[in-house]
């Protein structure tokens, strides 16, 4: 949010004081875009690691039913 304001603030003083070539404004906005790009980076991995523990998970009660099956299926021979 500091960082939109400060784009805002500079777009100001640029379109009325003082020009300076949009370097300060493009530069901000190029901060943003690496902040937003981090938490969505930050937003898929942590989706990737709940898929895998969900899939970890998944697998363990998988092997728990299998073995009980085959014993059960054992013990009915």
């Amino acid at each position: 949010m500091l960082i939109t304001l400060r784009i805002w603030w500079w777009s100001f003083i640029e379109v009325s004081f003082w020009f300076t070539g949009g370097n300060k404004i493009s530069a901000l906005k190029q901060q943003r875009w690496t902040i937003r790009l981090a938490k969505i980076q930050e937003k898929e991995s942590l989706v990737k690691q709940k898929e895998s523990l969900t899939n970890w998970k998944d697998m363990v009660i998988l092997y728990r039913l299998i073995t009980k099956r085959f014993l059960t299926n054992m013990m009915m021979w």
